[in-house]
């Protein structure tokens, strides 16, 4: 998978980003795709600051100037935001001169001209195509009114449903062109896990409470009039501010906040490793130095007193000491084995006297044979492997916390459990006399049925008789 934005859909659709963090997994990308971090005048030609001064000189010589923006929005919108209805560029100059008809407006051929370089300055895609972000976000500034009938108009168009609710997808749908705009091609991959994160931040200022999951039209003005202090100034002026510039700006800041903080952070754990695999080269021949994970390392040579490579070297020797969940394990499964030994050689018949203990015994056995593959399977006895990354977190507190719960079971078992013998899993027969050898048959399996001892056999009936 390439640096595209296929990539970076399939990544955010996976939720990576929220499992091991924004920065990251934009750290992965950027070792994977090699992509450095960059600013807004870096873009090039396909600067969206070049576009926005277009607009700002367009806008004054304009004949959209006339119309309401109210009014102006109202009769686009239908035309944009879809996938069947597409507003494409020359859709667009054939509304623009519908509105003008239905208006009663002349609109002189050297002015409608300019109807598509409005339409240019407003295409950030540059596609030829018009999202429903692109034009109630650019095309709102050619339009007359103030920042207020400006911000209530293109919330308006967003809040088709007429409830006074923009929810979070909806926000997402107005900022996509901009963050789409603000992040270069070499870093394609980037815009769609960029986007969710400055939708949640955007988010975060408009609502007063973003529990509630949408903004209102009052939190939408008042976070469009922050984003424009000077729009008082410019009025005055007969100056019309740039409705978008605001949100290109805010856009702008947050992804070049993040992209940047992730670089210096990856870029210090590369420089790092580089310094450790040339300091380890230069004494060891050049050899690549093999990392290892530090935590499980150390609680290794805790438990068994010497390192994995020491173990390898001398593989007859035994461990000077072994953990001591295992030797309180094995001491304990020994007494009751012992104890059971112990009634089955007391009872000739090698049946268990006491069959109501058996559950019991079976219960109690069945309990530490468990807990044992529980500490096995949770690594507490495993050798460390190497790895070849990042550091790995260290679990040497997990396995102490579950030797402690381990012996607190072994200790409770010894104190109240009782011992059980051990249950007959074996048929037993109805008679315990051996049969006589003359009854076994002279031949089976192709071997030859020894005479046997006459004194002995008729010694034995005799005693049996009595």
């Amino acid at each position: 998978m390439g640096n595209s934005a296929a990539t970076g859909h399939v990544v955010a659709a996976s939720n990576v980003h929220q499992a091991v963090g924004l920065k990251r997994t934009l750290q992965l990308l950027m070792k994977q795709h090699r992509i450095e971090p960059w600013t807004v005048h870096d873009l090039g030609h396909s600067n969206p600051l070049a576009k926005l001064r277009r607009q700002a000189d367009l806008c004054t010589v304009s004949p959209f100037r006339f119309i309401p923006v109210k009014e102006g929005l109202s009769h686009f919108s239908k035309h944009a935001g879809g996938w069947v209805v597409q507003l494409t560029r020359e859709k667009f100059i054939e509304l623009s001169i519908e509105l003008f008809d239905k208006k009663g407006l002349k609109h002189p051929i050297e002015e409608a001209k300019i109807f598509y370089d409005v339409f240019d300055s407003i295409d950030m895609y540059s596609d030829a195509t018009l999202s429903i972000g692109e034009l109630v976000g650019g095309l709102s500034t050619f339009f007359a009114g103030t920042l207020d009938e400006r911000s209530k108009a293109v919330y308006d168009v967003l809040d088709q449903s007429a409830s006074d609710k923009v929810s979070k997808s909806l926000l997402s749908q107005f900022l996509k062109p901009y963050v789409w705009s603000l992040v270069p091609g070499s870093a394609e991959v980037f815009r769609p896990i960029l986007l969710p994160y400055v939708t949640d931040e955007i988010f975060g200022e408009m609502s007063s409470t973003p529990s509630k999951g949408h903004v209102n039209s009052s939190e939408f003005a008042r976070w469009v009039q922050r984003g424009n202090p000077n729009a008082e100034h410019l009025k005055a002026s007969n100056t019309a501010p740039v409705f978008s510039a605001a949100i290109f700006e805010r856009c702008a800041q947050i992804i070049e906040g993040v992209v940047h903080a992730a670089w210096k952070e990856y870029r210090g754990k590369e420089e790092l490793r580089e310094y450790g695999q040339q300091t380890w080269e230069a004494g060891h021949e050049g050899q690549p130095q093999r990392l290892q994970d530090v935590g499980m390392y150390r609680y290794a040579v805790s438990n068994y007193g010497r390192s994995p490579q020491r173990s390898m070297q001398n593989c007859d020797e035994q461990p000077s000491e072994q953990p001591s969940l295992v030797r309180d394990m094995v001491s304990n499964m020994s007494i009751h084995v012992q104890g059971a030994m112990e009634n089955f050689r007391k009872t000739p018949e090698g049946t268990p006297r006491n069959h109501e203990q058996q559950p019991g015994m079976v219960s109690n056995m069945s309990q530490q044979v468990q807990d044992a593959m529980k500490y096995f399977n949770a690594g507490g006895c495993q050798i460390p492997m190497n790895v070849a990354d990042d550091w790995e977190s260290d679990c040497e507190a997990d396995a102490i916390d579950r030797s402690e719960q381990m012996q607190s079971v072994i200790a409770h078992t010894q104190e109240h459990g009782t011992r059980a013998p051990l249950p007959n899993l074996l048929k037993v027969h109805a008679s315990t006399i051996a049969p006589p050898l003359a009854s076994l048959p002279t031949t089976a399996c192709g071997l030859t049925r020894p005479q046997g001892f006459p004194e002995f056999e008729t010694a034995t009936r005799a005693t049996t008789a009595f």
